[in-house]
C-alpha cells in the first residue's frame, strides 16, 4: 500500500518506509538485481526513518561477504601503491618497500576490517555484535593473506604514459592512457550504466579488464565483464 508522498506501510506496527525513486545510473548488481525481483530491489534501497537512517531495511552481512571486502578494500589500497611506486608485479623489489610501509598484509586487513565494521556501527541489527564479528576475521586473518597473496602474485602492472592533458581537461573525462590503471570507473550517460573495474590494462592492441572474486566462479560473473566492456 502506498500513498502520493512514496510512504508505504510495512505490516510492521510502527514502521512505515519510503520508496525510493528511481536511479539516474545502473551498476551491474542492481540492475540485475532488479530484473531478477523489482520488489525486492525496492525495498533493499527505500528509507526507514522509524528504524535507522541508513538505505534499506537494516541488513545482516555475512561472514563471507565481509571477508570478501576486506579482501577487496586492500586490494584497492596494494595495487594503487604499486602503480605509485612503479611497481609492475609482486616480483619487483619496490614492492618489499610498499608492504613494509604499510606494515604488511596483516596489518591492511585489520585496517581494513576496523574500517568496515565501522560502517556497521549505525546498523541496528548488527551494533550489538560488532565485537564478535571483529573477533571472528581477525581469527580469519590468516586466510585473508592467503587470498591477498595468490591474487596478488598474479597481477601485472604495465607502467602508465605520462599524463598529457591540458589545463582545460581539469575534471573531464578522458580516455585511458597507455598502462595499468586499478578502480576505474566506467560510464555510459546515453546507456544509463556505470561500473567499477578493479584493473583495467591498455595497450595498443587490447584493453583487458580484471574483476576479482573472492567466492567461486559463477556464470553471471562473464556478465559483468561484457557490461565493462560494452561501457
Amino acid at each position: 500500500m502506498t500513498t502520493a508522498d512514496w510512504s508505504f506501510h510495512t505490516g510492521v506496527t510502527g514502521t512505515s518506509g519510503v520508496w525510493p525513486q528511481p536511479p539516474s545510473m545502473w551498476s551491474y548488481s542492481s540492475l540485475k538485481e532488479a530484473e531478477e525481483c523489482p520488489r525486492r530491489w525496492m525495498l533493499s534501497r527505500a528509507s526507514y526513518p522509524d528504524v535507522w537512517s541508513g538505505r534499506g531495511y537494516p541488513p545482516r552481512p555475512t561472514t563471507a561477504a565481509l571477508l570478501g571486502d576486506v579482501v577487496h578494500a586492500v586490494l584497492e589500497v596494494v595495487l594503487r601503491s604499486f602503480k605509485a611506486a612503479g611497481c609492475t608485479s609482486v616480483q619487483d623489489p619496490s614492492t618489499v618497500a610498499v608492504l613494509k610501509g604499510f606494515g604488511g598484509y596483516s596489518k591492511l586487513a585489520e585496517r581494513a576490517i576496523d574500517a568496515r565494521l565501522g560502517l556497521l556501527s549505525e546498523n541496528p541489527r548488527v551494533a550489538e555484535w560488532l565485537d564478535g564479528l571483529r573477533i571472528t576475521l581477525v581469527a580469519r586473518l590468516p586466510e585473508i593473506r592467503q587470498r591477498l597473496q595468490e591474487i596478488i602474485s598474479r597481477v601485472r602492472l604495465l607502467p602508465t604514459q605520462a599524463e598529457t592533458n591540458g589545463p582545460s581537461d581539469v575534471g573531464k573525462r578522458l580516455p585511458l592512457n597507455l598502462g595499468s590503471h586499478p578502480e576505474v570507473t566506467l560510464q555510459s550517460a546515453e546507456l544509463r550504466l556505470l561500473g567499477r573495474v578493479d584493473l583495467i590494462t591498455v595497450t595498443p592492441e587490447a584493453c583487458e579488464i580484471v574483476d576479482y572474486k573472492t567466492g567461486v566462479e559463477v556464470l553471471h560473473h562473464h556478465d559483468q565483464l561484457r557490461l565493462y566492456a560494452l561501457l
